[in-house]
């Protein structure tokens, strides 16, 4: 419960997020690691007495073996987020008038997403979705992109390929979900009057 609430209060911090939110969420899982240990202290005691320390030693070394594969698991999935982080501030540095923006959106989309009930993976994806969405920018001529003035007719055409342009940069990236699909649609309206596919509600 003191590692629970502090860790809470850390992140509370950090992220501005409810309170509230975080304990529950941290203590949910702090329950359900020990639900899950509880068996498996168990097992190793059977084990133990029906097979002395051998038997014990032999699962010790399996869970050691699981730990270091979901520790990599971890770093692997630790380095693809900053990867996009830095694909995001490179944009970003690029293009001047959205600097930030990314990082908006994020917030707002998990923000939504958890008054919608959404899971932390569905969560994640959607942070990583957000932080993407504009990558597309990168193929966009710069006298275009950081124009001070309005946009003529065949500018804002040439703008408007950035989703499609996204989408291409990032459809062949393994196990990333919906992402592309976010990514190319994040300007569609639910009347179709959107952009690149004019795609619209269906009732």
């Amino acid at each position: 419960m003191l590692n629970t609430t502090i860790i809470s209060i850390l992140y509370r911090l950090l992220t501005n997020d409810s309170l509230i939110k975080i304990f529950l969420y941290n203590f949910s899982l702090g329950f359900l690691n020990i639900v899950s240990m509880a068996p498996l202290g168990y097992f190793l005691y059977i084990l133990y007495k029906t097979s002395n320390y051998l038997g014990v030693l032999i699962v010790t070394i399996i869970i050691l073996f699981a730990r270091y594969t979901f520790m990599l698991y971890i770093e692997s999935k630790t380095k693809y987020q900053e990867t996009i982080k830095v694909l995001m501030n490179a944009l970003e540095m690029r293009d001047k008038y959205t600097e930030g923006h990314s990082r908006n959106v994020a917030d707002i989309v998990k923000a939504i997403g958890r008054e919608l009930g959404y899971s932390e993976s569905h969560l994640e994806e959607l942070e990583l979705a957000a932080y993407l969405h504009d990558i597309g920018k990168i193929g966009i001529p710069d006298d275009i992109l950081n124009k001070p003035g309005k946009l003529t007719d065949e500018e804002y055409a040439k703008i408007k390929e950035h989703p499609a342009i996204g989408y291409d940069i990032v459809k062949d990236i393994k196990g990333i979900g919906s992402i592309p699909e976010l990514v190319r649609h994040h300007h569609e309206r639910y009347d179709g009057k959107g952009y690149p596919d004019g795609k619209k509600k269906m009732n």
